[in-house]
């Protein structure tokens, strides 16, 4: 007896990117698309493998980018530009000759300041929490009168905006999540789909290999040949995780070597300046 044939397995694919899955099935049809095949069995499981083609089309060009995205970047935007602005008027109270405007601005800006970790810090969830926070804390009692105050000095309708603008990206947030989650769930079973259709091939393949007869010989020989295809794309997978792995490994080495230059490092001491430039930080003498 010949060589047993029972290594067709496939679990592997459920690793590879989308493109990478369409591509594999689709090399292993093409190479069989000139081979006549005799066993009726193994017709029949090829002609269902074959019919998974559209399938691994869609599959192939599957994308789950959202058009709401770049209206959440421009909103994104507009707040960021907007909480410079109050601040910009906050600023400008401080200076104003008007002692009304000048009491304002400052409170503005100590209000401002609890946040501003998350106000300088680029980015829809730092800016969401900074919002978030700056309306919560409006009825503390150190922010008392923090809306006359964003009156007195002008930043009133800027900060209206940024509220608005916050639950307006929350909203869509929410929606592109979902709608990702459904056309990710869309994919994933337009690949069971086609990975069973497959499936049942390689079973088709592997019986006929083992049993002897008229087709075994081609059998064995087919079965080869898709066996170097998944080995191929399994090969694929296996680079992927290791360059992830020395990636990591790489990470945590120049962390190990930050410890070790930081170890014992004097602490800095006098005036600390912002480099965003948003907000100068001194240190408290």
């Amino acid at each position: 007896m010949g060589e047993i044939i029972d290594n067709l397995r496939s679990g592997h694919v459920h690793s590879l990117t989308n493109k990478e899955f369409s591509i594999l099935f689709k090399q292993i049809l093409i190479s069989l698309e000139e081979v006549e095949l005799k066993d009726a069995h193994l017709v029949k499981a090829f002609e269902n493998a074959r019919n998974q083609k559209d399938i691994l089309d869609q599959i192939r060009t599957a994308t789950y980018k959202h058009p709401i995205t770049k209206e959440i970047d421009k909103l994104v935007k507009s707040r960021s530009e907007l909480l410079k602005t109050i601040r910009h008027y906050a600023e400008g109270g401080i200076t104003s000759q008007d002692e009304n405007k000048m009491m304002a601005g400052n409170k503005v800006l100590f209000w401002l300041n609890a946040q501003k970790q998350y106000i300088l810090r680029p980015g829809p969830n730092s800016h969401t929490h900074a919002v978030n926070s700056l309306v919560a804390t409006k009825g503390d009692v150190l922010n008392e009168g923090v809306d006359e105050a964003l009156e007195t000095t002008g930043a009133a309708e800027y900060f209206a905006k940024a509220v608005t603008q916050t639950a307006q990206i929350n909203r869509m947030i929410v929606q592109r999540k979902n709608d990702i989650a459904s056309m990710r769930l869309e994919v994933k079973k337009k690949r069971k789909i086609a990975l069973a259709g497959f499936k049942i091939f390689f079973s088709a393949l592997e019986d006929l290999a083992n049993m002897p007869g008229e087709s075994q010989e081609e059998a064995v020989r087919l079965s080869k040949d898709v066996r170097e295809f998944l080995d191929d794309s399994r090969a694929i997978r296996l680079s992927r995780l290791a360059a992830k792995r020395n990636r990591k490994e790489s990470e945590n080495s120049d962390q190990e070597l930050d410890d070790v230059l930081n170890a014992g490092a004097p602490e800095a001491s006098g005036d600390v300046i912002d480099r965003e430039g948003d907000f100068s930080i001194t240190k408290e003498s």
